[in-house]
């Protein structure tokens, strides 16, 4: 017999109080029991800072306080191999162990990474471990599970 799933994504907001708001709907919507919450990368901001907003505050929440499988959905436009070094290692930090990395609308000339494939190029065994990370680009995905 097939099992079916569902999963829920949740854009980060951009103030204390929604931010506050976003978590208490995230606990309340775990009740449902989805098979894991997605948290999109918030472009606007540094999402790996401390800011009450950020994608990586939020994903922490809810891994840490609520109890939730989270995915981190996070976009490789305008990052650099320091910024995504930064993101995983805070995301390990945090116990979020599920990322999802997409090459985005890649209009940054800053940018280090033109396809989202281009991040397992990077030392995954020292940064990732142990994090699932499912690469996307226009062609394919790719899952890495680094033990």
């Amino acid at each position: 017999m097939e099992q079916k799933f569902y999963s829920l994504e949740f854009f980060p907001p951009r103030t204390q109080d929604g931010a506050a708001n976003l978590v208490s709907r995230m606990d309340r919507m775990n009740k449902g029991k989805p098979l894991f919450m997605d948290v999109t990368w918030h472009a606007g901001m540094l999402s790996a800072s401390s800011n009450t907003c950020s994608s990586m505050t939020i994903a922490s929440t809810a891994v840490n306080y609520c109890g939730i499988d989270i995915m981190l959905h996070i976009t490789s436009d305008g990052l650099s191999k320091t910024d995504l070094r930064e993101i995983f290692h805070a995301a390990k930090t945090h116990g979020i162990r599920n990322i999802l990395a997409l090459s985005g609308d890649n209009n940054s000339p800053n940018s280090e990474f033109r396809y989202a494939s281009q991040f397992c190029c990077m030392d995954k065994r020292r940064i990732w471990r142990p994090i699932c990370v499912t690469f996307c680009s226009e062609v394919n995905c790719t899952l890495y599970i680094v033990q």
